[in-house]
Parts: C-alpha cells; structure tokens; sequence
C-alpha cells in the first residue's frame, strides 16, 4: 500500500445513506406506495434489474404521487446502490435511466459528499472488494447488512487527483462496453424491424407481385408454406463430458440476457454439475423455463449450456437468420409460454415446442433474408467479443488500481470531462 493513501471509515464519506423505509412507517408507505407493473410516472429501481442487466422489460413503475412521497430515497445516475438482504452487500452503479427513479425496498442509497471522495471511485473500490464487504453480512437463511456495517466498512484513499486518474481509467473501459452494447441494440432493433416487415406484415422484395392465399395459419403469399417449427429446425444433444472434453465456456440460463444478444459474460464449465449439453457458433440458445423471460440469444462462439436451454439449429439448407428471427420474435415467445407446463416454473417440452406453427418462406426470398441478416448477426457477435475482452482487462485492472499496485501518479490522465 501507498503511504500517501489514507484508511477512512464509509460513513465519514458519506452525505446519504438511506433506504426505502426511511420515509415513513409501514402504514404511510402502503397508504401512498402502490407498485404497478404499466409504465408510469417513475421506475421503481429493483435488485433483479441490476443482477438481469435489464431496465427495459420486467420494470416495476409508481405515480408521481408516490414518487414525491418517497422523497428520502429518489436515485439519480451515478448513485451507488447496496444489497441489504439476499445476496447482502453486492454493489451496483445507477445507469442513465431518462426518468425518474425510486428506490425499491432490499437496497441502500449510498451518495458520496465530493469534498471527501470521488464517488465513482468508491463505487469501483467497493466493488473489487465485495466479498469484503459482504463479510458483514449476518443471518443464515436470509443474510443481512445494516446501516451501521456499511458505515464502518473501511475505505483505503489516494489523494483525489489519483482517485479521478483511476476512475479515468476503469470508465474508459466501461465506456466503451456501454457503446458496443448499445450498438447490439440498434442492430437488433433493426434485424426484428426487417422479420417484422418481411415475415409479419408481408412486405418483402417483390411482394407486390405476389397473391395471397389461404392458409391453416391465415393469409400468406403464394409459394409460402405453413408448417411446424420441427420442419425447419432441430434439438440438439450433443453432452459434455469432463473425461472428452476441454474447458467450453459456460453460457447458462442465468448467463443468458432478456431479450437480447448482449451477453455480459461467461462462465467455467465446472460451475454446474448437471447435464451440460454443447453448443456450437451459430446455434440457438432458447431458455425452455419460464420462456417468458425472453431468453433467446444466437451463439457468437462455441461453449455449453444446461439442460434447462434448447440448443437449437437449422435443418439441412434453411435459412439460420429466419429461424433465430423467428425463435426471437414477440409472438414465438408469447406461444412457447401459453403452451408451457406447470405453474410456479412453467417449462415448455421440446415435444410440445417442435410442433409450433411457423411460416415457411420461398427460398428466394429467404436466401435474401440471409444476405441482409447474417452481416448484422456477425457484428452482434463481434461486440459481444470485444466487450467480453474489456471486462478481462478491466477485471484485471480494477484490483491493481484500487490497491495501489498499480501507481497512476505519473500518468498523464485527462481527467477534466469526468463528473465528479
């Protein structure tokens, strides 16, 4: 450690520390707080959306009403946010949500007075050290961590000239993660516009010269087939074997983003115990419970999954872009979900699945699909590569920087565009 870095306890930084309780008894909050799932005047920031990466679907909304009664813990971007139950003391970093936000009730509202600390430094320190942080977490069946742990967790502080050159740093990569994931969603965007166009609406190259027809699945143009999802796809179940087989990345249902391609990372194959089956690049990755999670994502490498995820891929000679356009799309999910089994966690069965009905195209018109789509699946991929690399670099860096390891007192950073 650096002697010119200080120890300092976290409440002594602190301007907020605070939580959803803080602004009133049980009662008052049910009286004035009531959570609706349609959108509304303010997003009620929960755990699952930080631990799904998702603040787009699945949201939890409050009116304006509850929203100026919740006062005391109104999130703003760049807050920090603390675990308080479950999982008690994993940290996150509040993105830029473009409406207001509220806290929801298992998490602490953690904002750093700037005369003392940079909070996005704190953030990042607080982060490389979780599992420190989190051994102030007591209880067995539920662990816990109190107002009065996070206060005393101990903090180690350069001077802050050397905590914004750090925060410089690590940001920068973040930065760029954040670009590359939002260029996936406008590629995206894009892609489900054109099956949209092309397969829902019926306006592809050339349709005007087409007739429609009668089908068992409505009109469709001429030369079109209806058929069933087995006709033009597979199950793959190909298991992994620790005895013939190396290392394959781990991508597993919880791994595996809502709707979208983002992958955020991978894990070991050693992770899970249960039958792995082996995907390879390419193929469809399709969660089969609760498939109304949206968990449909095209593989950018090879790697394995856990049973509880259709690894899927294309018959012989048909097009891949429409089947993962298809497989993706709004009402796949919507009829994979009506037609799962059980209630507390419906599962959908690969024997109910290959029977679902689905369009078949004219290969001409399919083959045109494949020239658009396929460009935009590799540069989906492509992205998830590169950020996958940032987050090893980034992993490596943060604890040599947080600790000090890694001197930046030298180093020529701009550090003027960062807020502090």
């Amino acid at each position: 450690m650096n002697y010119n870095w200080q120890e300092k306890k976290l409440g002594d930084l602190l301007s907020i520390l605070t939580d959803y309780h803080a602004n009133g008894s049980y009662k008052k909050l049910k009286e004035n707080v009531t959570l609706l799932d349609k959108p509304e005047y303010a997003v009620m920031i929960r755990t699952k959306n930080f631990e799904q990466n998702d603040f787009l679907s699945d949201l939890k909304y409050i009116n304006k009403h509850a929203y100026d009664f919740l006062k005391k813990s109104k999130v703003y971007p760049g807050d920090i946010l603390m675990n308080k139950i479950a999982n008690a003391g994993s940290v996150y970093f509040m993105p830029e949500l473009k409406r207001p936000v509220s806290l929801a009730m298992n998490l602490f509202l953690l904002r750093v007075d700037q005369e003392y600390a940079n909070q996005r430094y704190i953030y990042y320190y607080l982060k490389a050290n979780e599992k420190y942080v989190k051994s102030f977490a007591i209880g067995v069946a539920t662990n816990t961590i109190t107002k009065e742990n996070v206060r005393n967790l101990v903090i180690n502080l350069p001077k802050k000239s050397n905590q914004r050159k750090i925060v410089a740093i690590l940001s920068a990569y973040d930065n760029l993660i954040e670009n590359n994931t939002r260029r996936i969603q406008i590629l995206e965007e894009m892609a489900q516009r054109i099956y949209k166009e092309w397969f829902v609406d019926f306006k592809y190259p050339g349709h005007e010269n087409d007739q429609m027809i009668d089908s068992d699945l409505g009109m469709i143009p001429e030369g079109w087939e209806a058929g069933k999802l087995d006709m033009i796809a597979r199950l793959v179940k190909n298991k992994y074997d620790d005895q013939l087989h190396s290392n394959f990345p781990l991508l597993d249902l919880s791994r595996i983003p809502r709707k979208s391609n983002s992958i955020s990372d991978f894990g070991e194959s050693n992770e899970i115990t249960t039958a792995r089956i082996i995907f390879k690049k390419s193929n469809i990755l399709f969660g089969a419970i609760r498939p109304y999670f949206h968990k449909v994502v095209y593989c950018p490498n090879d790697g394995i999954t856990n049973s509880s995820v259709f690894v899927i891929e294309n018959r012989d000679g048909f097009s891949n872009m429409y089947l993962f356009s298809n497989l993706f799309s709004k009402s796949t999910v919507k009829w994979a979900s009506q037609h799962s089994g059980g209630t507390k966690m419906p599962v959908i069965g690969w024997s109910v699945f290959k029977n679902m009905p689905v369009i078949i195209p004219r290969t001409e018109i399919l083959i045109k699909f494949d020239q658009i789509l396929n460009p935009m699946l590799q540069k989906i991929s492509n992205f998830v590569h590169k950020n996958q690399n940032l987050k090893k670099t980034r992993s490596l860096l943060l604890p040599k920087l947080i600790s000090g390891k890694r001197d930046v007192s030298d180093l020529d950073i701009d550090t003027s565009i960062l807020n502090d």
